[in-house]
C-alpha cells in the first residue's frame, strides 16, 4: 500500500511549487525569453523547497516530486513558450533544462 499521508502535511509547499511552475509557464508564454531564462532558478527553488522545507517525505518521494515538477516545467516550456519553432530556441530549452 502506498502511503501518501505526507501530502496533507506539506500541502502549502506543494501548492506553492505548483503555482511557481504554472507562473513560469505563463511568463514563458507571454514574455517569451523570460520563461526560458528563469527555468534554472525555478528548478533550484523547486528542489530546495521539496528537500528542505517539506517534512516527513521519504527520500524516494522527494525525488519523484522533484522529477515531476521539473518535467511539468519542461512540458509547459516546450508546449507554450517562445522558441519552440526554431532549432536555436529548442537547443536553448534543452540547455537550460
Amino acid at each position: 500500500m502506498i502511503n501518501l499521508s505526507f501530502i496533507k502535511e506539506n500541502k502549502v509547499q506543494l501548492v506553492l511549487i505548483t503555482v511557481l511552475v504554472m507562473a513560469n509557464g505563463i511568463v514563458g508564454h507571454f514574455f517569451s525569453p523570460w520563461g526560458l531564462n528563469l527555468t534554472p532558478f525555478l528548478i533550484a527553488v523547486t528542489s530546495f523547497l521539496i528537500c528542505f522545507f517539506s517534512s516527513n517525505i521519504p527520500i524516494l518521494w522527494k525525488s519523484v516530486l522533484i522529477y515531476f515538477f521539473i518535467g511539468l516545467n519542461d512540458w509547459l516550456i516546450k508546449l507554450y513558450s517562445g522558441g519552440r519553432h526554431d532549432y536555436v530556441g529548442q537547443a536553448w530549452i534543452l540547455f537550460l533544462s
